[in-house]
């Protein structure tokens, strides 16, 4: 369970890291969900989305799997100054924070349980 939790922690910590950088050097911008992708088979595929940046068109593969956008919704992303085929979703920060709970609540099982072992014997 702790070495679950750390790698929880450290999947937060580095999207949480990135997350902060969009946010905070990024700029704002709306992606229109247009089809689903068939990546990895027609029950699971990922989402695409499209916006555009001066007139020119880019797409993101949604981190969200299928059934969650139907062609037409909107999502609000966030790209770096300079390189604007790279974005984030702006929901990322959710999914991240979720990975820090879970990493923390990992951790706290892990320690509580070792203490309930410890004080049984």
């Amino acid at each position: 369970m702790a070495v679950w939790s750390a790698g929880a922690f450290f999947a937060a910590y580095s999207g949480l890291s990135e997350d902060y950088l969009y946010r905070r050097d990024g700029i704002k911008v709306i992606g229109r969900f247009e089809i689903h992708s068939d990546d990895i088979g027609p029950r699971n595929d990922m989402g695409i989305l499209s916006y555009s940046v001066d007139r020119q068109a880019y797409h993101l593969t949604s981190f969200r799997g299928p059934g969650v956008h139907r062609p037409g919704d909107v999502e609000q992303l966030f790209y770096l100054p300079g390189s604007p085929d790279r974005a984030r979703e702006a929901d990322y920060l959710l999914f991240d924070l979720m990975w820090l709970g879970l990493g923390l609540a990992a951790l706290m099982l892990s320690l509580f349980s070792g203490k309930v072992v410890r004080w049984r014997t």
